[in-house]
């Protein structure tokens, strides 16, 4: 379709619905809203996303899932959010947290907590 509605006869109007609904049969997806930012189309790509980890985790043995939170820096958050050292403490003995530390991680764990 011509986007130029006078050689067709057509308004603005008419020229936007039919770009509407191209748009709408083109990207959106059968039970999500719009392009799947629905509250239970994202629920629903979190529970996939969880199983997922689940799955993975579940064949990981104990020493490789510390060696993987390691690496991610959530075992250091948890020793931030654990142990509660100053920042004196943890520049003076940097091995104390065990490793990097995640923001997002110790974001998660101090909100859980209750800690501001």
């Amino acid at each position: 379709m011509n986007h130029n509605g006078n050689q067709f006869g057509l308004s603005q109007e008419d020229i936007n619905s039919e770009m509407q609904s191209k748009m709408q049969a083109k990207y959106s997806v059968p039970g999500m809203g719009g392009k799947g930012t629905s509250v239970r189309g994202l629920e629903k790509r979190a529970r996939v996303q969880k199983i997922q980890e689940d799955r993975i985790t579940s064949k990981m043995t104990p020493s490789q899932r510390y060696d993987r939170e390691v690496a991610q820096g959530v075992a250091g958050a948890k020793n931030v959010v654990y142990l509660n050292p100053t920042v004196q403490e943890a520049t003076d003995n940097p091995d104390m947290l065990g490793g990097p530390v995640s923001g997002a991680a110790l974001a998660k764990l101090k909100r859980r907590k209750g800690i501001k």
